[in-house]
């Protein structure tokens, strides 16, 4: 979904996302697996770097946050906050510090991140210069290995009491943040 607001402001790639379109076609109508999924996390992610290269980075975060006012009025069909998503990071809020660890870019979480009051927001990345994308991914947080390796970092600088933790994920690249607490919570329709 924001890869598709940012073709129509003229801010990413018609190729890319014609390739980002295939990507989601070829791992809707094939294997559902985990190295499946894989493969579709790399695949998609290095697209959407190619997508956004040498755009400038300022650009992208502004439309990030346009991009989430959007999300708010419900003006993005594909993507929408759950009517009890305020009220579930309310709670959380007061019981300790929030962090998402998202495989989606981290230009699209930052407002989610300012709207939902958490602690923390990591995502996936993509290399910088001179104030522009590359086209290269820097961390892809879509993946498990990854996933894992961001869990534990934000572990060691936070002191995680896993009883008193909570984790939601949705697919099989969640597993190293739902091992990590005793209240793990899987969401969503993926049977894996």
């Amino acid at each position: 979904s924001f890869a598709v607001h940012l073709q129509h402001a003229g801010l990413f790639n018609v190729g890319q996302w014609e390739r980002m379109e295939e990507d989601f076609a070829v791992h809707k109508a094939g294997d559902q697996g985990k190295e499946a999924y894989r493969t579709f996390a790399i695949d998609i992610v290095d697209h959407y770097g190619q997508g956004i290269s040498g755009q400038q980075v300022d650009r992208i975060q502004n439309a990030g946050a346009e991009f989430f006012e959007k999300v708010m009025l419900g003006e993005i069909v594909d993507y929408t906050l759950c009517s009890f998503t305020s009220e579930l990071m309310g709670l959380m809020n007061t019981i300790g510090p929030t962090v998402a660890i998202s495989g989606s870019p981290l230009d699209a979480l930052l407002p989610l991140r300012q709207h939902l009051k958490m602690s923390e927001v990591r995502g996936t990345t993509f290399v910088q210069n001179k104030g522009f994308y590359t086209g290269e991914v820097e961390l892809n947080l879509a993946i498990s290995d990854t996933k894992r390796v961001a869990v534990h970092e934000v572990a060691e600088r936070r002191i995680v009491d896993r009883r008193r933790s909570f984790a939601f994920g949705d697919t099989p690249h969640d597993v190293p943040l739902l091992e990590m607490v005793d209240n793990a919570f899987v969401l969503g329709a993926n049977k894996e």
